[in-house]
C-alpha cells in the first residue's frame, strides 16, 4: 500500500498542537499586557494624588506665611496708643490698629494702607482709617480670619479673607511685646504659628 504525502503538509496532530501553542501564547500575552496596564494606571493615579497633595501643602504653607508676615509687619508699624485688642473668647482676639503712613514733614501720619482702594497707590494711604483683624467665633466653629479696613467713621470699606478656617487667633500682651498665635485648619491638618512683635513707637 502506497502512502502519499503532499510536500510541505504537516501532520494534522502537529498543526493542531502548533495552533494550540499560539493561542496559549496570545492568552498569556494578553493577561500580562492587561496586568501591566493596570499597574501603570495605578502608578499614574498614585503619582497624581501625591503631586496634588504636595501642591496643596505648598499652597497652604505659602498662605500661612503670607498671613503671618502681614500681621507681623502691620503690628510692627502700628502705634501702641491706638492698638486695641479685645478678647473675643474661645481662643480668639479682635485686633484694631493704625500704622505709620508716609510723611514728608518728619512727623508720621497714622491710618491704614490698602492697595486695592485705588489704582493710584499714593491714594491707598488713608489717614485716620484703621485696620481690623478678626476671626469671630460667633460665626461658628473654625471661623475665617479676616482683615478689614475701616474708614474714619468706622464703616468697613474693604474685607479680605486671610484664612478660610482657623481654630485659634489670639493676640496677648507679654511685657513689652505682643504674642500672636494663629492656628489654621486645612484639609491637610492644622498649621500653627506663634511669634512676638513690638509696636513701632512702644507707647
Amino acid at each position: 500500500m502506497n502512502v502519499r504525502r503532499v510536500l510541505g503538509q504537516a501532520p494534522t496532530s502537529l498543526s493542531t498542537a502548533r495552533a494550540g501553542v499560539s493561542l496559549l501564547e496570545v492568552v498569556v500575552a494578553s493577561t500580562i499586557f492587561v496586568g501591566l496596564g493596570y499597574v501603570l494606571a495605578l502608578s499614574v493615579r498614585v503619582s497624581n494624588a501625591s503631586k496634588d497633595t504636595v501642591e496643596d501643602v505648598a499652597v497652604a504653607n505659602a498662605s500661612m506665611r503670607e498671613t503671618t508676615t502681614l500681621l507681623r509687619d502691620e503690628l510692627r508699624a502700628a502705634r501702641a496708643s491706638t492698638l486695641t485688642v479685645v478678647d473675643a473668647g474661645e481662643g480668639f482676639s479682635r485686633v484694631q490698629l493704625q500704622t505709620a503712613l508716609p510723611s514728608t514733614g518728619g512727623n508720621f501720619a497714622w491710618g491704614a494702607y490698602e492697595r486695592e482702594l485705588d489704582v493710584d497707590e499714593s491714594s491707598c494711604y488713608r489717614e485716620d482709617w484703621s485696620i481690623e483683624y478678626v476671626a469671630d467665633p460667633a460665626a461658628g466653629q473654625n471661623p475665617p480670619l479676616e482683615r478689614r479696613v475701616r474708614n474714619a467713621g468706622g464703616s468697613v470699606v474693604h474685607t479680605k479673607t486671610l484664612a478660610a478656617s482657623v481654630s485659634q487667633f489670639s493676640v496677648t500682651e507679654a511685657g513689652d511685646v505682643w504674642v500672636v498665635e494663629l492656628t489654621a485648619v486645612t484639609e491637610e491638618g492644622e498649621r500653627h504659628e506663634e511669634f512676638d512683635v513690638r509696636t513701632r513707637d512702644g507707647q
